[in-house]
């Protein structure tokens, strides 16, 4: 699933392609792939485009919004070319001088909601901080965690607390501040939350940098693929990259995780 680097380097793409164009209508070729009136959006200009958690968030003329979940799979491309292989594509959205925005989806898991801003505000209602803001900070972390038995690993990917990190960022963040990503979360000291947030920001802003990871179907808008899978430690690897100890293999909460108990504590 992209996580919020993959979702920012897509935002910030379609923004640069795509602010004051012209939406004429959406059409869905599968079921389900779109929610709510199709209608709503039909001549509408888009005037904002940006990232909540991992959203797309369309804003429009008229103040309706499309709200677009990538899910697994999903992908938006744009511009549309000769060569472009459309069997996976789930939805098309028509703009402006005959072009095409295509929502290609293998697995079928993506959505696109048509939302006014009321509904957009209900859907993130319960969404937590964002990674990148002054409000991610030790005080706000070690209040959440003091009391949870969690462990620290899937705390951090809690979509309700902090937002956009997923499996790949959390084992990096976790292995650069050196924390065993089985701590309890109420067991991290103040001085250790504040080698996450460092971490966390600096990964995040890295990978944005790089355009994301692409380790299978990530797609930036362009259909290239993301550069930081090329700055991966833990993710994927067999050995530590400082000890060379072999990394520990396990699960948690349904994900795999891999660290090094040498140097993660």
């Amino acid at each position: 699933m992209p996580e919020l680097p993959e979702v920012e380097t897509i935002c910030r793409e379609l923004s640069n392609l795509l602010i004051g164009r012209k939406i004429l209508s959406i059409e869905p070729l599968r079921e389900n792939t779109i929610i709510y009136n199709t209608e709503l959006i039909e001549n509408q200009t888009i005037s904002k485009i940006e990232r909540r958690a991992k959203y797309i968030v369309i804003s429009l003329s008229k103040g309706q919004q499309l709200v677009i979940h990538l899910r697994m799979t999903g992908k938006l491309i744009f511009p549309i070319t000769n060569n472009f292989d459309s069997k996976y594509t789930r939805a098309i959205i028509y703009i402006d001088n005959d072009d095409e925005i295509h929502f290609d989806d293998i697995r079928c898991f993506g959505k696109i909601y048509i939302n006014e801003q009321n509904q957009t505000n209900d859907q993130f209602a319960k969404l937590g901080i964002e990674p990148l803001t002054d409000d991610f900070n030790v005080d706000f972390l070690y209040q959440k965690a003091k009391n949870r038995n969690q462990e620290i690993k899937p705390f951090l990917m809690n979509q309700e607390i902090v937002v956009g990190i997923g499996n790949i960022y959390v084992q990096e963040i976790l292995f650069h501040s050196k924390i065993n990503p089985t701590r309890k979360a109420k067991t991290i000291k103040k001085h250790e939350w504040q080698k996450i947030i460092y971490n966390t920001k600096n990964t995040l802003l890295i990978a944005i940098d790089n355009n994301g990871t692409t380790i299978s179907d990530f797609r930036r808008v362009d259909d290239k693929t993301g550069e930081f899978q090329n700055f991966l430690q833990v993710y994927g690897k067999d050995n530590c990259p400082i000890c060379d100890n072999k990394l520990e293999y396990i699960k948690q909460a349904g994900r795999s995780t891999r660290y090094c108990k040498e140097c993660q504590k």
